[in-house]
């Protein structure tokens, strides 16, 4: 560990891992960094983190919950600011836990355990995500994910404008527009038409790319001019986000389970679009591999 984070290395893979929000900090294959590291003055400081329990802007930035409490609801919920609990390390691997506390439940008055397991291999980082409920009733949740991938990877071989995302396969969809305040506005306008869309800042002028029902579970960040890559897979997303500031040196590949409440919407938790619930003693795992060419 260096200034407490964990670092995890296979071969030429290099990863670093921050317990405070359990966030990926790094991720290099021979020292060339994929993952933006949260380094570029004036842009966003952050480089992957978890989006637990809420994904997101909720209604007023609060929950109304069955019983009659209405509890503050941060944007993105509040796991990426809490520190986790390293259970184990090893040379590729470490565990990492954050359980409900007296603190977590003035917000979210749930019982709670949020387990990531981060191990490296030769051809990258797999992590798994196990999110149980420990309490005695249904617990409502969304879980997303978050990682910035630098744009470009390899700038001295391929400018910014030569990148795109690549799907397995052509489709077409709509992408869902945000507000200024972070909300959907339940209008749609056409996006992605085809099995790839090259980046350009025009895209994110009005906030990120998100679009619902994705059908694919994995995404590349390619270019023509060199091999270097990074592909992306993931448990299937009910939703999937694709946003940078315009000008910045990354770009967010970011599936969701759960998504931002409409401008308008309740408030009330159970009629808040995809929440997930997970009854007494059950558990939800979810899944992210990043393969680094």
């Amino acid at each position: 560990m260096e200034d407490g984070r964990i670092r995890l290395g296979r071969g030429a893979i290099e990863a670093w891992i921050d317990p405070k929000g359990a966030e990926l900090k790094a991720l290099r294959k021979d020292g060339l960094p994929y993952l933006y590291e949260g380094d570029a003055p004036g842009f966003w400081p952050k480089s992957a983190p978890l989006l637990f329990p809420a994904v997101g802007r909720s209604t007023g930035d609060a929950w109304a919950l069955g019983d009659g409490r209405v509890v503050t609801m941060p944007r993105h919920g509040f796991a990426r600011d809490c520190g986790f609990d390293v259970l184990s390390v090893s040379e590729s691997g470490a565990v990492l836990e954050l359980r409900a506390s007296d603190s977590t439940r003035t917000r979210y008055p749930f019982d709670f355990r949020l387990v990531a397991r981060h191990l490296v291999d030769a051809g990258g980082l797999h992590v798994h995500y196990r999110i149980s409920n420990e309490g005695g009733m249904p617990m409502p949740f969304s879980f997303g994910l978050h990682p910035a991938f630098r744009w470009p990877i390899d700038g001295v071989h391929a400018p910014r404008e030569s990148w795109r995302l690549r799907f397995p396969k052509a489709f077409s969809a709509e992408r869902h527009v945000i507000d200024a305040d972070g909300y959907r506005t339940g209008a749609t306008v056409p996006c992605i038409d085809g099995d790839r869309h090259a980046l350009r800042d025009a895209d994110f002028a009005a906030d990120a790319i998100v679009l619902r029902d994705p059908p694919f579970s994995s995404v590349r960040l390619e270019c023509d001019d060199i091999p270097t890559a990074v592909e992306v897979r993931f448990t299937k997303a009910s939703w999937i986000g694709f946003w940078t500031q315009p000008g910045a040196p990354f770009v967010c590949i970011e599936p969701w389970w759960g998504v931002a409440a409409c401008a308008g919407d309740s408030g009330r938790v159970e009629e808040k679009e995809a929440i997930r619930w997970i009854a007494p003693g059950e558990a939800e795992a979810f899944e992210m591999a990043v393969r680094l060419e």
